[in-house]
């Protein structure tokens, strides 16, 4: 009878995996995301993704897709789950948000030369060169609303797809910095070659908490309440912290 009962319950668990399946947007970004030698994603936010997906019995299908065309695809329900999201009213009308996930802090990344005192966003217009930005990302409610209604501060301003293309840009001095989470400079500082002759920048641009997203289009009410249900859980447990853990 013990032995049927295992079996009945390793069938129910297996089911319930394999019917709940979410396309999980990922991208080549070290420590949040990257490939081991068997082309298995891993990283911090991956890490936090299997908590979260583990303890709601799913599984994550990852997609690759740069930041901005990922919001694309989750506001019309190609892609099911991002994470590492700020909470903004226009992302709102298209996610459902479970969180806190982590903290974030956005640095300035420049290098090591650099020594020109910041102490607010106003005095980027002293700067003589432009700041990196990422497609789509968005750094606080301060630096949002500047962009959006100073021209001459937008300006200061240059966008690319990722910070792969940002830390090229600073070595070669187009740019005199770029924006960046704290914990992927920290990490990356310690692992990458391209990150020597680099450092962190006194002025902190924006520190706030970050969330799972999951679209509106492809992720029922009901399953939203299982997620839900999975991350007070899994949080109650700690699980999350102690993956933070290690990479504070």
């Amino acid at each position: 009878m013990k032995l049927v009962c295992v079996l009945i319950l390793i069938t129910l668990t297996s089911q319930a995996f394999s019917q709940c399946r979410l396309s999980v947007r990922v991208a080549n970004s070290i420590p949040q995301y990257y490939q081991d030698v068997n082309k298995n994603w891993q990283g911090m936010g991956v890490e936090l993704i299997k908590v979260l997906l583990n303890e709601a019995h799913c599984q994550p299908i990852y997609t690759v897709y740069p930041w901005r065309r990922a919001l694309a695809q989750l506001q019309v329900g190609k892609l099911d789950m991002m994470v590492n999201l700020s909470i903004t009213s226009e992302r709102k009308k298209y996610m459902w948000f479970i969180g806190p996930q982590r903290d974030e802090t956005i640095v300035l990344v420049v290098n090591d030369d650099f020594d020109f005192k910041i102490d607010s966003l106003d005095d980027f217009k002293a700067l003589n060169n432009k700041i990196g930005i990422e497609n789509g990302a968005f750094y606080g409610d301060s630096f949002d609303k500047k962009y959006k209604t100073e021209p001459e501060f937008a300006n200061l301003f240059v966008h690319a797809v990722n910070t792969g293309m940002l830390i090229n840009m600073l070595k070669v001095k187009r740019i005199l910095g770029f924006f960046e989470d704290r914990y992927s400079s920290a990490y990356k500082m310690k692992t990458q070659t391209q990150y020597k002759g680099v450092k962190v920048h006194s002025y902190l641009v924006n520190q706030d908490v970050v969330y799972f997203g999951f679209s509106k289009k492809s992720v029922s009410k009901e399953l939203l309440t299982r997620l839900k249900k999975a991350y007070v859980k899994a949080n109650s447990a700690g699980k999350f912290e102690a993956v933070i853990k290690r990479y504070r």
